[in-house]
């Protein structure tokens, strides 16, 4: 990815250490979001704050829902598979892998396309 916006909303987003708890947390494995704060850590209303950002920035989405107490109960995953970060000079490139299953959901690779 060399679209200088796209590397931008990446690099901010794991620069963050929360935010990149939560992405590493759900990249091989879905979770529903209690079990992502749980996993990392994260005091409630700021874990749910920072996952809805990463879910309206494209960086989690939802593959399968559950009904509990007849609620719709989502897990999410990472789009991200494998993500690396090159800074030369004053050009960043960002080079990811992304998950299979969301390659069609990705809304940055679908900014990257059109």
């Amino acid at each position: 990815i060399s679209d200088p916006v796209v590397n931008s909303i990446i690099i901010q987003t794991f620069g963050d250490l929360e935010k990149k708890k939560i992405i590493e947390s759900v990249m091989n494995s879905p979770k529903i979001i209690y079990e992502i704060i749980k996993d990392c850590n994260l005091p409630q209303t700021s874990g749910y704050r920072k996952i809805n950002v990463l879910i309206d920035d494209g960086f989690l989405i939802p593959i399968k829902f559950e009904i509990k107490e007849n609620k719709r109960i989502y897990r999410y995953i990472s789009i991200f598979k494998n993500l690396k970060i090159d800074i030369n000079s004053n050009k960043i490139t960002v080079s990811v892998q992304l998950n299979e299953l969301q390659q069609k959901q990705c809304s940055f690779l679908q900014i990257i396309t059109k």
